[in-house]
């Protein structure tokens, strides 16, 4: 946000004593660009996406997948700041907790973040062994009730299953 910008240039004045304009620093000889830049969710691609042919097929053959089990979704990159290993103690809780737990479905889909930093990589492989570890607790024949994405899904495919959720988790 614009604000954001504001307080980063206030800081940069404060910490480095470099003065800065509205879209650019000079540092060290070097001129350093600034802006806004807001993330967030496509609404407009998600739109034009449910649109489509292919998420009509994607959803009809999600919707087989899942069956008449509950569907709750979590995507995100897959990154220290997402609390994934969090978001699976809790599904672990949730598991031990509650004896219908054949009638839920937990796709977590997470983007590869950074792929060859060490501290990445460990995050993806901790993430991956606590699935199965979850998956290898409460899995019953024909259901595991954790499905663990590591890759982006095309945005129609993506569409139908927020779709097809009953729950969307978020951080």
């Amino acid at each position: 946000t614009y604000n954001y910008l504001r307080h980063f240039r206030s800081s940069v004045l404060r910490v480095l004593g470099v003065e800065s304009e509205v879209g650019r620093v000079w540092h060290q000889g070097r001129e350093l660009k600034l802006g806004v830049y807001p993330i967030g969710h496509d609404r407009r691609g998600f739109e034009k996406a449910r649109g489509s042919s292919a998420f009509r097929r994607s959803l009809d053959a999600y919707r087989s997948d899942v069956g008449k089990r509950s569907l709750i979704l979590s995507v995100e990159r897959l990154d220290y700041t997402k609390g994934v290993p969090e978001k699976l103690a809790a599904i672990r809780e949730f598991l031990k907790r509650n004896p219908e737990r054949h009638n839920v479905l937990f796709l977590l889909i997470a983007v590869p973040s950074r792929e060859g930093v060490e501290a990445y990589d460990e995050l993806t492989s901790r993430v991956q062994r606590e699935v199965g570890a979850i998956n290898g607790d409460f899995s019953s024949v024909g259901h595991s009730p954790v499905q663990f994405l590591h890759r982006g899904l095309p945005q129609a495919k993506l569409a139908a299953l927020y779709a097809l959720a009953d729950v969307c988790l978020v951080l």
